[in-house]
């Protein structure tokens, strides 16, 4: 993993990709969804020219995947 990124969403796009990829996280950020459209829902929020963005909590989580893989 490289320790700096030009953007916040090229820093998230590496943790997602370490925790097991879009599809994999989306499921466990949003389980109510459908896997289909989490994984929608996650690529607009890493989408810089969408309105979604991930809320505080959901970010939390993802940061806390990223960091129980190393």
């Amino acid at each position: 993993m490289q320790l700096f990124h030009e953007t916040w969403a090229d820093a998230l796009r590496e943790v997602i990709a370490t925790v097991g990829g879009a599809k994999t996280v989306a499921g466990k950020l949003w389980p109510e969804k459908t896997p289909d459209a989490a994984h929608r829902l996650l690529l607009d929020c890493m989408n810089e020219t969408r309105p979604e963005r991930l809320d505080p909590d959901r970010l939390r989580m993802l940061l806390a995947m990223g960091r129980a893989k190393g």
